[in-house]
């Protein structure tokens, strides 16, 4: 039986209740230690929205009843507990208590509801334990994951939508097996400095790190070192001009009021000028003028976008 067969026949109650300021903070206490953090802001709006009497709570507050530790945990609501708490008064919920053997299922459950705010792939990272797992952190894990459908995706190259990599839990399903490369990737990126280390994880560096990476482990990691540390890099070395192009565009970006948008680079556009110099970098010639090539295509790796 699949994960998600077993998540639509777990066994659940469901009751309306008053919850006062006082069950309410009991609740939030047993929040799920992985759930995203509080947003102020929405906390806010919901006690405002209580006040006004135009609060609808046809949502469910979910809760999990974990049978190896008798441990009851807020899965989903602890924005609209707060605001009871911070509004001071009682107010009517629907209650669903899911029965869960382990913890597992607690991550699993928390990765398949969707209500309240919308999750979002940092969430479920967080929620299953990703990060942890792949001692990268938040930011990382949650970018490495979402940049493998990139590095896969070969038609439309570095354009496709995150909606065609599947649920949340098969991206992070998917983390699990290239694991070891997005690890290796962001080894080196810990040697950038400053605005290269925000750079360094952009998307599409990322999904070009992961390309190069496991083709050519060796030679990557001398490539993508020399990117981001400039460390000896001459002049006409292709790493060094993919560094000051780098550098430029991360300079556009804190700029980009007074930007174009036909001056904004785009995903294809950067994968172009990254594919250009690893080119040359692979095959040992030097590079003046970085003159991005038409057809991305990834020396050595396997790798050509396919129109």
């Amino acid at each position: 039986m699949s994960k998600k067969s077993c998540m639509s026949n777990l066994d659940h109650d469901v009751e309306i209740i008053k919850v006062t300021p006082t069950a309410a903070k009991g609740y939030i206490d047993g929040t799920f230690d992985r759930n995203r953090p509080i947003v102020k802001d929405a906390v806010t709006h919901y006690r405002k929205q209580m006040e006004k009497g135009a609060f609808l709570n046809a949502t469910p507050i979910i809760l999990a009843l974990i049978e190896t530790t008798n441990k009851l945990v807020l899965v989903d609501g602890q924005h609209r507990l707060s605001a009871v708490v911070q509004w001071k008064k009682p107010m009517k919920f629907t209650l669903m208590t899911y029965y869960l053997e382990n913890e597992e299922q607690l991550a699993e459950l928390y990765a398949t509801i969707d209500v309240g705010r919308s999750r979002n792939l940092s969430d479920n990272v967080r929620a299953q334990g990703f990060q942890q797992e792949s001692g990268l952190n938040q930011i990382e894990s949650t970018r490495f994951v979402s940049s493998i459908n990139w590095a896969e995706t070969k038609k439309p190259a570095f354009q496709a939508k995150t909606s065609a990599a599947g649920s949340y839990a098969d991206q992070i399903s998917k983390g699990r097996e290239w694991l070891h490369i997005g690890q290796e990737y962001f080894r080196i990126t810990r040697a950038a400095k400053g605005t290269m280390k925000v750079i360094s994880r952009r998307k599409t560096l990322v999904a070009c790190g992961l390309i190069t990476i496991k083709a050519q482990p060796n030679k990557a990691a001398e490539f993508w070192h020399g990117v981001f540390t400039l460390d000896n890099i001459p002049a006409d070395d292709p790493r060094n001009k993919l560094h000051h192009k780098l550098m430029e565009i991360g300079a556009q970006g804190h700029q980009s009021r007074g930007v174009s948008k036909h001056q904004v680079m785009t995903s294809v556009g950067l994968a172009k000028i990254v594919c250009t110099c690893w080119n040359a970098f692979i095959s040992n010639r030097k590079l003046h003028v970085v003159k991005p090539i038409k057809t991305i295509v990834f020396n050595r790796c396997k790798w050509r976008e396919e129109k």
